[in-house]
């Protein structure tokens, strides 16, 4: 066996044998560590990435198709079709802005429909605000028996089903919000003063079957459906950056609730006559209605900060997190108990101040297209796609900002309709 070997291995100098033996197995080993590293990155960030963005950005553009449908005449509305009137993407939540990890021209990401900066903080101009945030999706159950010829449901080769429980829960909390809403917007609508214990806060939703990588724990918020969260912009803010950055709480809720600041009961009659009150289990609305209806219900939550991640005895966990800012630093990312830690520590590596927030957008700009020129080949070119021009997206941003102010302060200081901004 000798015979086939390299001399200088069957030598008689061991030193020597030795070391070129040890170089060879480092060299093997530096190799398997590199090929371990770059299918990591690629199955757990570039990927998710690219196919995050394709399919989040082919929604907007449906519905923000569908949304023009519906604002502007149709050219073509008094001819005569055979064709069946074409239905618009129903929303998993109706009526509730959507929160998105990406946008296009028409439409925001999440932070900025929150007003938070990329480490967490508050935007100044948003300080007091309050958000009940419903992360939901779907049980791959749910639209098994679906026709593919519903246009009323999106469909796309990245979609998959988000929610990993039962299908009785994912539907009973996506319909329980859904009528929450409903409720929510009534009270707003209302002329008279609500309750001083009534909830002030404005709602939310993310459908994680749409924005994977905004719900994904590694690059997200690590929050997976069924769960609500509560954010509370505070009053407390710095100002020493030049900016001013204010405290955030975040409160995040596992569905269903095995706790309740308040216990429901309800009268039954006995067998003998007369009736008397038993604990009833709450259903799926009473359980958010509980927390999200009165001010100051989340306070007699017990939180488990301790024992994050949920452990087997505590699967149904409620967490607190808070960020406050750091007089005259940048946060590197919001909290070690949260997602959005990797992402935020790049973030702010390729931000050299806040007013600096474009250069982020460039940098994001061709990721996404290099991703797709490196990934074509194996992750196949997507059916629906709308690439991105990074040429001018620093101008285009700063055009964006200034329509959606305009737009906000008109519909939250003069009550307008967004859909009447476009009539003339």
């Amino acid at each position: 066996m000798a015979r086939w070997l390299p001399a200088i291995l069957t030598s008689r100098l061991p030193r020597l044998r030795t070391i070129i033996l040890s170089f060879i197995v480092f060299c093997i080993l530096l190799t398997a560590f590199f090929i371990y590293f770059f299918i990591s990155i690629l199955f757990n960030y570039a990927i998710p990435v690219r196919r995050a963005y394709f399919l989040e950005t082919e929604y907007l553009y449906t519905v923000g198709a569908a949304d023009l449908r519906e604002i502007l005449p149709s050219p073509s509305a008094n001819a005569t079709s055979s064709n069946a009137p074409q239905k618009r993407v129903r929303g998993l939540i109706e009526d509730v802005p959507q929160l998105h990890n990406w946008r296009i021209p028409t439409s925001s990401t999440y932070d900025e429909l929150l007003g938070l900066w990329f480490d967490g903080l508050g935007w100044g101009e948003y300080k007091g605000k309050e958000y009940w945030i419903y992360f939901g999706g779907t049980h791959a159950s749910t639209t098994t028996g679906s026709s593919t010829n519903d246009t009323s449901v999106f469909r796309h080769r990245y979609k998959k089903n988000s929610c990993e429980d039962p299908p009785e829960i994912c539907d009973a909390y996506n319909e329980a919000f859904n009528r929450i809403s409903a409720r929510w917007h009534d009270n707003l609508r209302r002329p008279y003063p609500t309750h001083p214990a009534s909830s002030t806060a404005l709602l939310r939703y993310v459908n994680c079957d749409i924005s994977p990588l905004l719900c994904s724990r590694n690059l997200g918020l690590g929050i997976k459906p069924v769960q609500i969260a509560h954010i509370k912009i505070g009053d407390a803010c710095d100002k020493s950056l030049g900016t001013e950055r204010c405290p955030v709480t975040w409160r995040l809720f596992g569905l269903p609730r095995q706790e309740s600041p308040w216990t429901r009961t309800i009268r039954i009659a006995l067998d003998g006559g007369g009736s008397t009150v038993v604990p009833s289990f709450p259903d799926a609305e009473e359980q958010m209605w509980t927390l999200m209806s009165h001010a100051g219900a989340i306070e007699g939550v017990k939180y488990y900060n301790d024992s994050f991640p949920p452990s087997a005895s505590n699967p149904l966990w409620s967490i607190r997190v808070q960020v406050d800012p750091i007089p005259g630093e940048m946060r590197a990312h919001w909290s070690q108990r949260r997602g959005l830690g990797h992402w935020g520590t790049l973030r702010a590596a390729w931000l050299s101040s806040l007013v600096g927030m474009p250069r982020e957008l460039l940098v994001r700009c061709y990721l996404v297209q290099w991703l797709d020129m490196v990934l074509n080949w194996w992750d196949g070119p997507p059916h629906v796609a709308h690439p991105q021009n990074c040429k001018g997206i620093e101008a285009k941003y700063a055009k964006h900002v200034e329509v959606m102010g305009t737009m906000n302060k008109l519909i939250n200081e003069h009550g307008v309709d967004p859909k009447n901004l476009f009539v003339a």
